[in-house]
């Protein structure tokens, strides 16, 4: 008969019934018992019941079924901890030591907490001169937003399989600590932000205590320290994986060249800037260099990138408004290869970019639907190519310097533009002849130096059927307006601060879509058109500053929704209309005396209303007026 120990089965039956015996004799009710002694005394350390219920010292009670606690459902070990937002006593230090039983955990959260230090009970063993820690699979640890200082990296120095350590917003100080930080060769994510570092990123970086070791880095944020010195270009070129790169708000010095980061091809987010040393510069254009990166984010430059412009063909969308960009926007020579075939949106504004706008801007973006560059330092003429482009719906020049006039039939190759912004320019020559026949919606151009008198060839443009914006405001036209002038559509129309004369004719101001009309400071004569009282949806009225005469009809009080109103200035004869008494205007907004030389209205100007996009004309929520 054969032996049983001789058949490989059985001999593997009884092996596995050990191990499960030996693996088994500390777990009881699927839970081992130093993990879960050293989970209640982190609870009696640092939280109480109220936070922690479940945490309870019974033999019955199973801790992988405890809240914030997951256990690995073959081995019953801990792997996962979430104790963010326990401890409530900001003089507590951190005990490393209640940790080291959890040698299956991969993930530790520790956020929040308000520890105030990092105390250590000598449970590290010494080898080969280095210290290890009994944690060896923890793969993540958040201690974010807590008062930890600088001898945490006592705890971290021996986390050897670390993928994301999180330290942001503690009160980690002294020197950088590339030592402690460069034997963590697997690192992914390393986030030091919002601390108090001080010192070169070299300070200890020579020899084997490089940064440059931690090859596998995607997320590097050390913005919000007081590190100083160069920023070690070497270091960087070595992390060729990074996706987000921040070292913004610090003391680095010196010249900082992008061309560095030429073959990070994976970088999508890149902030660096915003230092309190005057002499740190970013260096983007020289040497010639083509990034490899699509960034989808890109922050605290000083010179505009132009180089982010060259060979990208597939980018369809381009945000870079409300930075700090200054410098010039180029784009390459007029070659077909490089032209950005795909993109829809290139949005620049809220810069201090200066200079001219590229000659060839028109071509290089030949299918471009929106453009927006307001509020910037360009000046000069504005480039013919822009009036060739067939796709533009939107256009923006708004908030800069450019200056010129616009040739007859500027925006004809522009089929089909629909908003047209050019306020607070320095632009010149007369109205409407660059518009042609647009079929606009809104024409904004305020703050200009345009003369001359509006036509009657006006009238005969296409456009004023759908326009439903119309501001020459604090321009210098003259001259009376044409009796045909009519926009059914529009619902603001604002001709303040010109000279226009004679009388307002009544077709202006016919519309039911009208809530806005501003034709103050002019020289209109005459009286109140009639059409304006049959306006239901106006909210804004003013008339003041001209040469206005007559009496004020208690009709006016038939405008139900007006919220401001001003006739001062005029030539008004006789009482203020009863009505008034019983009429509710916006806060601010009163009158004063019985008799129309003393009447005056206080309002903020229709300029201030509609300096926000269109899109105002169709809310219903009103701005408040300022107090007089």
């Amino acid at each position: 008969m054969e032996c049983p120990w001789k058949k490989p089965w059985l001999i593997f039956m009884m092996g596995a019934i050990v191990l499960i015996l030996l693996l088994g004799s500390n777990n009881i009710n699927g839970c081992f018992t130093e993990e879960k002694r050293s989970l209640l005394d982190f609870k009696a350390a640092y939280s109480s019941d109220n936070l922690l219920p479940s945490w309870v010292n019974n033999s019955s009670s199973n801790c992988c079924e405890w809240e914030r606690v997951t256990c690995d459902p073959l081995s019953g070990h801990v792997t996962h901890l979430s104790l963010e937002s326990l401890n409530r006593i900001p003089t507590r230090s951190l005990n490393g030591s209640l940790f080291l039983s959890f040698k299956y955990l991969t993930y530790l959260s520790l956020s929040q907490n308000y520890f105030d230090g990092f105390i250590w009970d000598t449970e590290y063993v010494e080898d080969n001169g280095s210290k290890s820690s009994t944690l060896l699979r923890l793969e993540t640890i958040d201690l974010s937003s807590n008062k930890l200082k600088e001898n945490i990296m006592e705890f971290v120095y021996g986390l050897t399989s670390l993928r994301s350590l999180i330290l942001s917003n503690n009160k980690l100080g002294g020197l950088f600590p590339s030592k402690e930080l460069s034997v963590l060769r697997n690192l992914e994510l390393l986030d030091l932000s919002y601390n108090l570092l001080s010192g070169s990123l070299t300070t200890q970086g020579q020899g084997p205590f490089s940064l440059g070791n931690l090859t596998s880095l995607q997320t590097l944020d050390l913005s919000h320290n007081y590190l100083s010195g160069n920023i070690p270009e070497p270091f960087l070129a070595r992390l060729s994986s990074l996706e987000h790169l921040s070292l913004s708000f610090n003391n680095f010095e010196g010249l900082f060249s992008l061309s560095i980061l030429a073959n990070h091809s994976k970088l999508k987010y890149l902030e660096i800037g915003d230092m309190t040393s005057k002499t740190f510069q970013v260096q983007t254009e020289n040497p010639p260099w083509n990034a490899s990166f699509q960034l989808e984010n890109l922050r605290d430059f000083l010179l505009f990138p132009s180089w982010f412009f060259k060979n990208r063909p597939t980018l369809e969308y381009i945000f870079l408004s409300q930075n700090s960009f200054v410098g010039s926007f180029e784009l390459p020579l007029d070659d077909q290869s490089q032209h950005m075939n795909q993109l829809y949106t290139l949005d620049i504004s809220n810069n201090l970019i200066q200079g001219l706008l590229p000659t060839n801007i028109g071509f290089f973006f030949p299918f471009l639907n929106y453009l927006d560059v307001s509020s910037n330092m360009f000046d000069g003429p504005i480039p013919s190519s822009i009036g060739e482009m067939s796709t533009l719906t939107s256009l923006d020049l708004s908030n800069n310097n450019f200056s010129g006039n616009f040739p007859k039939h500027f925006f004809n190759g522009c089929i089909s533009l629909k908003s047209l912004a050019m306020d607070n320019n320095r632009f010149n020559g007369t109205f409407p002849s660059f518009v042609g026949n647009l079929n606009l919606t809104r024409i904004t151009a305020s703050r200009n130096n345009f003369e001359g008198e509006i036509t009657e060839d006006m009238c005969e443009l296409n456009q004023l059927i759908s326009l439903m914006a119309f501001d020459l405001s604090y321009n210098n036209f003259s001259g009376e307006l044409p009796s045909c002038l009519n926009m059914p559509s529009a619902g603001l129309i604002n001709l303040q601060g010109n000279s226009l004369t004679g009388t307002i004719p009544e077709a202006l101001l016919n519309g039911s879509a009208r809530w806005a009309i501003d034709l103050s400071n002019n020289k209109f004569v005459g009286t109140i058109p009639e059409s304006v009282y049959g306006l239901q949806n106006l909210m804004f009225l003013m008339m003041g500053g001209n040469h206005l005469q007559g009496q004020i009809p208690d009709q006016i009080c038939q405008l139900r929704y007006l919220q401001i109103l001003d006739l001062s200035g005029n030539n008004f004869t006789g009482s203020v209309p009863s009505c008034f008494n019983r009429t509710t205007f916006a806060p601010g907004t009163h009158s004063r005396g019985d008799s129309l030389s003393n009447w005056r209205l206080e309002w903020p100007s229709c300029t201030e209303l509609i300096s926000q996009p269109f899109e105002r004309s169709n809310s219903n929520k009103l701005p408040e007026s300022r107090e007089h």
